[in-house]
């Protein structure tokens, strides 16, 4: 399949949020030489309950486009971003995926929200563009099926895996309960901890639905909590974003409940846990990024704090910054050459087939045959109100 490459700037309104005006001049601002210019798509939630998770997604590809853009390019194309916001909405980040496809993007990085990500890979997949998700963790994101679709932090299967044996295992604990909130994220991690506990014969003595709306809220969570009292659960596996999940938090608190939480990727928010650090203390969740990983992550972190990018407001999230960087600047990036700017279904196939190394994955890792990226699941703690790599002193 070979075409043409569109290179001309598309400065529509709706691809770039207020919050970030400089966004797109900031990053490979255009040139004289148009055609020397390579057009990046990035889906992030700049609005809405996501804007937090999105300003990182921005952050970490832009810096990315700048040093990318600064050792002279790729394939002697400078990189500019164009930004889709998907307004934390599914039917808005399936709309930003389209406006991107109509713009003629080849590629498009970031991606916040297992429910927006589903939404928006449809578009994807139905006009053959590669869309490397960085922040959405449902299984089903990565399917056989889904031929354009790359993941590249964990999926939620292998997380609910780690964290049943954490539980059955490490921590010896054997009254499970689960609780979701109704996000596709939340309803898939809770259906895949229930199969894992069906397989492991360890049926929890609790399951249920954390009510979203606020009329409901301060209810559903104290009847919660006393039915939990009820069970004597020992742990709690938690799949909520920190939205619903912190009021939940607290009232385990208050009632003095001896209880240890675990959770997935959605609690991933040092803020949100910082403000919250009593009542989060404690909580294991699969982290996205730690800097104590390895010493590259470390270096990388020291760098990203630095960048411009990383002061900006609200405050990005480094997490989600840390994939969308090493998916665009490690894996994408070498993935570009003559052959495959020319032809969409040749970098699908590079990517497909990329091995490499990434800080934060021990030894070289590449894309599994449902094009997930091979890594473990790392488990961070709150301790101190800060998140620390589980288990390190």
């Amino acid at each position: 399949m070979q075409r043409k490459r569109r290179l001309c700037l598309a400065g529509a309104a709706g691809l770039a949020a207020a919050a970030w005006p400089a966004a797109a001049a900031q990053v490979g601002a255009p040139t004289a030489d148009t055609a020397r210019t390579l057009r990046i798509g990035v889906s992030a939630e700049l609005t809405g309950a996501g804007a937090l998770y999105g300003a990182g997604i921005l952050s970490g590809a832009q810096m990315a486009a700048d040093e990318i853009n600064a050792a002279g390019g790729v394939a002697g194309h400078r990189l500019q971003l164009e930004v889709a916001d998907g307004g934390s909405n599914p039917a808005r980040a399936a709309m930003g995926m389209r406006r991107l496809a109509l713009r003629d993007i080849d590629l498009v990085v970031g991606g916040w929200g297992s429910s927006q990500v589903m939404a928006a890979l449809e578009m994807s997949e139905q006009v053959g563009m590669p869309f490397v998700v960085t922040g959405a963790t449902h299984p089903s994101i990565t399917a056989a099926r889904n031929r354009w679709t790359f993941r590249v932090v964990h999926n939620d299967r292998d997380v609910v895996q780690v964290l049943a044996d954490t539980a059955l295992n490490r921590m010896q604990r054997r009254r499970l309960a689960v609780v979701c909130d109704s996000s596709a994220y939340g309803v898939g991690s809770h259906d895949a901890m229930l199969g894992r506990l069906s397989a492991l014969k360890r049926p929890p003595v609790l399951s249920r639905m954390l009510g979203m709306g606020a009329a409901s809220a301060a209810e559903s969570v104290d009847a919660l909590v006393r039915q939990l009292a009820d069970q004597q659960a020992e742990v709690l596996f938690l799949f909520a974003t920190v939205g619903p999940a912190v009021p939940l938090l607290k009232a385990i608190r208050r009632a003095g409940l001896r209880l240890q939480v675990l959770g997935g990727g959605g609690l991933y928010h040092p803020q949100a846990l910082e403000d919250v650090a009593e009542a989060a203390e404690g909580l294991v969740l699969a982290g996205l990024f730690h800097a104590a990983l390895d010493a590259a992550s470390a270096d990388w972190a020291r760098r990203y704090r630095a960048h411009p990018h990383a002061t900006a407001r609200p405050t990005p999230l480094p997490g989600l910054a840390a994939w969308t960087y090493r998916a665009l600047r490690l894996i994408v990036a070498p993935s570009l050459d003559a052959s495959t700017l020319r032809d969409r279904e040749a970098l699908r196939e590079r990517l497909s087939t990329w091995e490499g190394e990434v800080f934060g994955v021990p030894g070289r890792t590449g894309f599994d045959d449902e094009r997930q990226l091979r890594q473990p699941v790392r488990l961070l703690q709150v301790r101190g109100g800060r998140l620390h790599p589980w288990g390190a002193p």
